[in-house]
């Protein structure tokens, strides 16, 4: 079999490990599988989306609020409509995002701008300034028992076990201004170290640090270096899962195992990324976590939506099979998030029947509890990833089926459980010519591509269109019988 191969753009194109073109589609160990676009579930929100969070509270019932940049808004799950639950007076706005965190049955939320926000789940019909003048801060997040705040190089924390308490040296509430490394990015919502319960990881511009909680000392945090030249470009890049810290620094994507910096996409797709994506817009990659698939998923704009409120393009990277993949989908903001769980008799609420359900009556998020993969879309309206497959591209990598001669394909077999795609052939006389592509045709009934095409080196495409129903797609058959090619003398 000739694979469909890593995508690996950053790689020469005689490699037989890389693709330039794996589009559409999520890693397998064996393959590839459809990425599906957007299945509307929501309406829109008044403005583009700058953040979305799902809380449960102690009794289990699930809650959805997103941001737009100067609005909060809790979706109603009688209507799919986005309740605004803002305080009452308005927000300033102009912010980069909202970042939320939960503590307890609280939800917080903040912007960089307006004082945190709090809203009791349960009890609340707004958002309101959190009680204790509390610093107004660019992120937060919940470490042990601390609601812990950040702004510049400065980290603050709440008294213990009391995220209405700021008051410094008293119940263990105090903060640590870094003299180094730039402004704070991210703080992990986890332990940082086995021995250290409690701790957390921070990632600033230019450094690592380990956040350790250190109950029997008056400086109850302690702050060690971890790498003294590694950081993140954009909050929004970072996001953890269990130990992993994954974030984006100046020359690409990196993974933090808690104890160690771990390069993702070096010499795999970071020199293309740093190409395509927006240089003026970093700010505004923003990583989800897709824990069912064991997937790493990064959106970013590229230059050709500059000045848009949405981006583009999306990194898929699988990290334990260590293979990315690209793609092309306009959305305004992608995180996890989860419904209380909907009924066949409520489906017509989301504009949907029984017969034109887009994705299947299995899917997690109709059962409702389980965080599944979401985005905004550009209309920013909130859709999961279970609708229609994506127009899926794969290409391999330049091969020589006969070693050492020119040959001619006349037929080729794909490896893909579908008779609905269709595909072509390049061909070119030496390993530095430029491809001469074929007409594209569709399978035909026996499972091939035809189309004739000669020279020394071949590379093979399949597009399968969107909105097939397919399940796996592997690569292109070298089988007797299954390509059809005649050699055409010596190179």
């Amino acid at each position: 079999m000739i694979p469909f191969p890593p995508f690996q753009p950053d790689l020469h194109d005689w490699n037989l490990g890389r693709s330039t073109i794996i589009t559409n589609v999520r890693p397998t160990a064996d393959g590839y599988i459809p990425f599906r676009g957007p299945a509307a579930y929501s309406g829109a929100l008044a403005a583009p989306c700058e953040g979305q969070f799902t809380a449960k509270d102690s009794s289990g019932n699930i809650y959805l609020f997103a941001a737009t940049d100067d609005n909060l808004y809790k979706l109603n799950s009688s209507t799919y409509a986005w309740d605004d639950v803002s305080r009452g007076s308005a927000y300033t706005g102009g912010g980069s995002h909202w970042w939320f965190c939960q503590f307890g049955d609280h939800v917080i939320a903040v912007n960089g701008v307006d004082n945190v926000q709090t809203y009791q789940l349960g009890v609340s019909a707004l958002f309101g300034d959190l009680a204790g003048s509390p610093p107004v801060a660019n992120g937060c997040a919940v470490v042990g028992d601390f609601l812990v705040l950040w702004y510049g190089r400065t980290v603050r924390w709440s008294g213990l076990n009391d995220h209405t308490y700021w008051t410094i040296g008293k119940k263990k509430s105090d903060l640590q201004v870094f003299p180094d490394g730039g402004d704070v990015r991210y703080v992990s919502s986890g332990e940082a170290h086995a021995n250290h319960v409690g701790g957390g990881t921070i990632i600033q511009e230019g450094k690592i640090r380990q956040m350790m909680f250190q109950p029997t000392s008056p400086a109850i945090f302690s702050f060690a270096i971890m790498e003294s030249s590694r950081g993140s470009v954009s909050a929004l890049s970072c996001g953890r899962i269990g130990a992993r810290v994954f974030f984006l620094d100046e020359d690409g994507f990196y993974m933090w195992d808690g104890a160690q910096a771990h390069p993702i996409g070096a010499e795999k797709v970071d020199r293309s990324f740093l190409k395509e994506v927006d240089s003026g817009d970093l700010a505004n990659v923003q990583v989800a976590i897709d824990a069912r698939e064991k997937q790493v998923l990064w959106r970013y704009p590229t230059s050709a939506v500059s000045g848009a409120t949405y981006s583009d393009r999306i990194l898929c990277y699988d990290w334990q099979l260590s293979k990315w993949t690209r793609v092309e989908l306009d959305c305004e903001w992608i995180a996890p998030a989860a419904t209380a769980g909907i009924d066949l008799d409520s489906i017509d609420g989301l504009g949907y029947n029984v017969d034109d359900f887009p994705g299947s009556f299995d899917d997690a998020w109709l059962k409702g509890g389980r965080p599944t993969l979401a985005v905004f879309t550009s209309a920013s309206i909130l859709a999961w990833l279970t609708g229609d497959t994506l127009e899926a591209t794969l290409e391999t990598n330049d091969v020589n089926i006969i070693p050492g001669r020119r040959a001619t394909v006349h037929g080729w077999r794909p490896i893909v459980d579908t008779s609905a795609a269709a595909g072509t052939v390049g061909c070119a006389a030496t390993h530095s010519g430029t491809l001469d592509w074929n007409d594209e045709a569709t399978m035909s009934r026996d499972g091939r591509v035809y189309g004739r095409c000669d020279g020394l080196i071949h590379r093979f495409r399949l597009r399968i269109p969107a909105a097939t129903e397919w399940a796996h797609v592997a690569g292109v058959s070298e089988a007797k019988g299954d390509m059809i090619i005649a050699q055409s003398g010596a190179q």
